[in-house]
């Protein structure tokens, strides 16, 4: 009788901080903040699993690319509607 044993694989954070920036794209304002987190999360998670052998490190690069848009496109959305406002 073979010996398995089967790995039990860490949570990582990988689709949380994919959805944190897809959200973050997509609800005004407080789009900034689910831009923010996801960014935060993703970096923590593309540093846990930089060297470790498990799934996930794609994802969380996606999730700083999305989280790294949804903040550019909240600035650029706050400071349209600040400008359109302030005649």
């Amino acid at each position: 009788m073979a010996n398995t044993e089967v790995a039990t694989p860490r949570f990582n954070y990988a689709g949380i901080s994919l959805a944190l920036g897809i959200v973050g794209i997509f609800i005004p304002v407080l789009g900034l903040v689910f831009g923010v987190a996801g960014t935060v999360t993703s970096n923590k998670t593309i540093k846990a699993l930089k060297n470790a052998n498990e799934k996930g490190y794609k994802t969380a690069v996606a999730g700083l690319v999305c989280s790294i848009a949804a903040i550019v496109i909240q600035i650029f959305a706050i400071i349209g509607l600040w400008t359109f406002y302030q005649i």
